[in-house]
């Protein structure tokens, strides 16, 4: 259904909703304040966030944050209507636990009123579409404890967004390339336990997959290969600490193979996993 006027939202029994809004060529919208903070993500279309201080022109793939009771409206490109997934929140609900208060600052900190990220840029572009589309659901479908899983996801949000705007701030300097690098860098990071191929990473980077290794080498004075390798061995280890067992530490760590993790493990510890283990902290636990 296309819509020639904004949607009304009761956000009174939990605090939090979420839609999809696809506008009409029609769509017409005043000026108005809401006593809700809003993160909207420009699923299609052009247009523009029109506000007393503001004129910014918004288009597909960009996410902007909008404060509670700060007067705007939105005016589509008649040619190309937005459609806009829009998360409406009280946030004095996420402040009432220290986590989420703290990350709530932290992206108050880091994003400010209006902000326009593009999601073209970053590596997380995916998690968070698939943040968003799970949300839709959630509201939609309005089985019980969708509103819990609603909160859990905006937090999540926040700090991909908050992440992401440090990181744009602080690759401003960079160029085109180096920035698409880092890119590729922050995926490897954060996915490391994942089955990676270094060609998605070169496309990340949108380099052929020679310049790719060679640029990588260069970097971090190591192959990438090895740079994964021990990425897992260490967070294999953290596991193996916690739990004790090695199948579970193994997999988890993003080795498929145990026989494989067991010569990788020696290879880089000198020890086996159970040896390590024992020597760290007493016997092993069952199953391990």
């Amino acid at each position: 259904m296309l819509r020639s006027s904004p949607k009304q939202v009761d956000l009174s029994k939990s605090g939090i909703y979420v839609f999809e809004s696809r506008h009409g060529p029609d769509f017409s919208m005043d000026m108005g304040n809401w006593d809700f903070d809003k993160i909207c993500f420009v699923r299609q279309g052009r247009g523009r966030l029109i506000s007393p201080e503001v004129n910014r022109l918004i288009s597909e793939d960009d996410i902007l944050y909008i404060p509670a009771s700060v007067s705007h409206h939105f005016v589509d490109d008649q040619g190309a209507p937005l459609t806009l997934i829009m998360i409406c929140y009280f946030k004095d609900r996420l402040q009432a636990l220290p986590t989420t208060n703290a990350a709530l600052n932290d992206f108050h900190g880091t994003v400010s009123e209006f902000a326009i990220l593009d999601l073209a840029r970053t590596h997380r572009r995916t998690a968070i579409l698939a943040g968003l589309r799970r949300m839709v659901f959630e509201q939609t479908s309005a089985r019980p404890g969708y509103d819990t899983i609603l909160w859990g996801i905006l937090c999540q949000l926040i700090v991909m967004l908050t992440r992401t705007a440090e990181e744009y701030e602080n690759r401003r300097h960079l160029t085109k390339g180096e920035q698409l690098f880092a890119q590729s860098l922050d995926f490897l990071e954060e996915r490391y336990t994942d089955p990676l191929q270094i060609k998605d990473l070169a496309a990340i980077a949108e380099l052929s997959y020679r310049r790719y290794t060679t640029l990588f080498k260069e970097s971090k004075g190591e192959t990438v290969n090895a740079y994964i390798t021990r990425l897992r061995i260490e967070f294999a280890k953290k596991r193996l600490l916690d739990t004790g067992n090695v199948l579970y530490s193994a997999l988890e760590a993003g080795f498929g193979d145990l026989s494989h993790f067991y010569r990788v493990f020696r290879v880089a510890t000198g020890k086996t996993p159970k040896q390590f283990v024992a020597e760290s902290t007493g016997p092993m636990k069952e199953g391990g």
